[in-house]
């Protein structure tokens, strides 16, 4: 298994186009990962990811992202 959290903060953007500030930002970033050793199941892989992003000032906007992966390898020829 596999786990990693990433934490970053942004602050003092400038839209480039139209030279105005943008909001702060900061974000979470969470993801873990798993490979069963079961021989039953090898080639499988899951994995869960998670984001929350929070911007503050004008505008300001929260987005939480969650999703579930599920791959699995395998041969075709």
């Amino acid at each position: 298994m596999t786990v990693y959290a990433l934490y970053v903060r942004g602050w003092d953007r400038i839209d480039q186009r139209q030279k105005t500030p943008l909001p702060n930002e900061h974000e979470l970033d969470v993801d873990v990962q798993w490979r069963p050793a079961w021989k039953a199941m090898n080639g499988l892989w899951l994995r869960a990811r998670y984001a929350h992003v929070e911007q503050y000032g004008k505008p300001g906007h929260t987005i939480q992202d969650f999703r579930l992966i599920a791959n699995y390898d395998f041969s075709l020829f």
